[in-house]
């Protein structure tokens, strides 16, 4: 063991648990303090501060003792000076680039700083906490409409992702309440009756047995190829869905969950998809769809509801590409240990993201404050709640060496 592992282990909090647990403070308070204030001009600073603040405190322990000859910290660095350039280049979209720097860091955090198994039992609690916070102030279908309640779509989300993480727990620990709250998850889906939500839980189950995920590994080339096709075809499914369907059905004429297939994201697409032809290589910023939005005056327009195509829109084909390889790579390598003379990556993350992914198809997660933070931390739950397993041990004796790859 390393001089830089030694001073990591004898902390007594690693820092990505003090990290996860920011976040998830993060994340409920905001969605409470949304509602409380509404549309009131404090709600961006009281947003974006201790956003900041965690971010900062995530970069000072990634550059502290900084191997800069590592790959993955060169490109984010790479990255960042990018993103940031384009801002002052752009004057729109700050609160965008800061999601996507958070969300970066906190990866290259997970990967720096490994979990205690203490730490994973007090962060579990931690989650289901913050996930029941979110649903007892849940709205449904039928009074969405109610400003002071939260909508129904989130507190689905936040189950889903529930849903997921005790659903490794519980593949790993085989112990009944991890199954319980599982099910729970899942059966909330119907009361809160979000498509997406429920369109993921039945995938990452379905991904998750089929693949055996608690005890295969995928090569991390395979990782990557996978996440940044799917990342990529964001943009075709929004096309599909916005012109070739959209023409082919229309709309009242297929009905899921009471609700429309097309639910108005189709025009919002080909709206977005108008601003992308004349904004194509540095995007712009926070202002998409500037001009419907003025003329109906409705915000919704800005919302894209994809993240793929929000992040072109917003940043242009250029950050686009830089975001999304530097996205799938630190992903693909997160958790990597070699075997043989090759790398490989535990399957259950990949799969969460790989899932997270289709569901960006119609949400933009990684730009919502409520909603980045929660899956980020989901992610670096399931890389390292097989830490509850009580043979995990035995891989250092079965030829694996774990490697961190950034």
């Amino acid at each position: 063991m390393n001089k830089t592992t030694t001073m990591h282990t004898a902390r007594r909090y690693s820092v990505s648990f003090v990290v996860s647990v920011a976040w998830l403070i993060y994340a409920i308070a905001v969605s409470y303090i949304k509602v409380l204030l509404d549309e009131s001009e404090l709600l961006y600073y009281i947003q974006t501060i201790p956003m900041l603040l965690i971010l900062f405190y995530q970069l000072y322990y990634l550059l502290r003792d900084a191997n800069v000859s590592k790959l993955g910290l060169n490109l984010t660095s790479v990255y960042f000076l990018f993103i940031i350039l384009h801002y002052f280049l752009l004057r729109s979209g700050l609160e965008r680039v800061i999601n996507l720097i958070s969300m970066l860091t906190c990866l290259l955090v997970f990967k720096k700083y490994s979990f205690k198994k203490r730490e994973i039992n007090k962060l579990y609690y931690l989650f289901v906490l913050v996930v029941f916070l979110k649903i007892i102030n849940g709205a449904t279908v039928e009074n969405m409409a109610d400003t002071s309640k939260f909508n129904p779509n989130e507190c689905a989300i936040y189950l889903m992702l529930l849903f997921c993480i005790s659903l490794v727990t519980f593949a790993y620990a085989k112990k009944l309440r991890y199954l319980i709250v599982t099910a729970i998850s899942f059966a909330l889906q119907f009361y809160f009756a979000s498509r997406g939500a429920l369109f993921g839980c039945v995938l990452f189950f379905t991904a998750f047995v089929f693949f055996r995920a608690w005890k295969r590994a995928w090569k991390v080339k395979t990782a990557f190829v996978i996440i940044l096709l799917l990342s990529v075809l964001g943009i075709l499914a929004a096309y599909i869905y916005s012109t070739v369907l959209f023409e082919a059905i229309g709309k009242g004429n297929v009905t899921i969950f009471g609700k429309d297939l097309f639910t108005g994201r189709q025009k919002i697409w080909q709206l977005t998809f108008d601003t992308i032809k004349d904004n194509l290589w540095f995007g712009v910023g926070s202002r998409v769809n500037e001009a419907t939005v003025l003329e109906e005056s409705n915000s919704i327009y800005r919302n894209s509801h994809n993240m793929a195509l929000a992040v072109l829109v917003s940043f242009g084909l250029l950050h686009f590409i830089l975001f999304y390889l530097l996205f799938s790579y630190l992903i693909s390598t997160g958790g990597a240990y070699k075997k043989g003379k090759r790398k490989y990556v535990p399957s259950a993350p990949i799969i969460f993201i790989c899932v997270i992914t289709l569901m960006n198809y119609f949400e933009m997660l990684f730009f919502s404050r409520w909603a980045m933070p929660i899956v980020v931390v989901a992610y670096g739950f399931i890389c390292s709640c097989r830490l509850v397993q009580k043979h995990n041990r035995r891989l250092a004796y079965r030829g694996y060496k774990r490697v961190y790859v950034g």
